[in-house]
């Protein structure tokens, strides 16, 4: 399995509208990924750290699972550009991506 993390930094001048978020770019992700073979996307939301006083490093974090790399290539080619010309409509900042190996 490969993921793709993208994860939204959290700073004292970061917006993040997690409503547009969840019930407009999420939708959007997965009506033009899953016919392409993205299986699941997975959304973690900081509440914290485990120090109180110690903000959480990323607002939220998103998890977008394909059966392979070959896959996600093919996805994030022909969508990935489409994608981020919408980050604007809910945060302020650049998104940090990761591609990983599911273990």
């Amino acid at each position: 399995m490969i993921s793709v993390s993208i994860f939204y930094p959290n700073t004292k001048e970061s917006l993040f509208n997690l409503e547009y978020y969840v019930t407009q770019h999420i939708p959007m992700v997965e009506r033009l990924l899953k016919p392409m073979g993205m299986e699941e996307v997975l959304i973690d939301e900081a509440i914290g750290t485990p120090m109180p006083e110690v903000p959480a490093p990323y607002s939220v974090i998103a998890h977008l699972v394909f059966k392979n790399y070959e896959e996600m290539e093919m996805c994030m080619g022909h969508y990935g550009e489409d994608l981020m010309k919408d980050v604007p409509n809910f945060t302020n900042v650049k998104p940090l991506v990761q591609i990983s190996r599911r273990v």
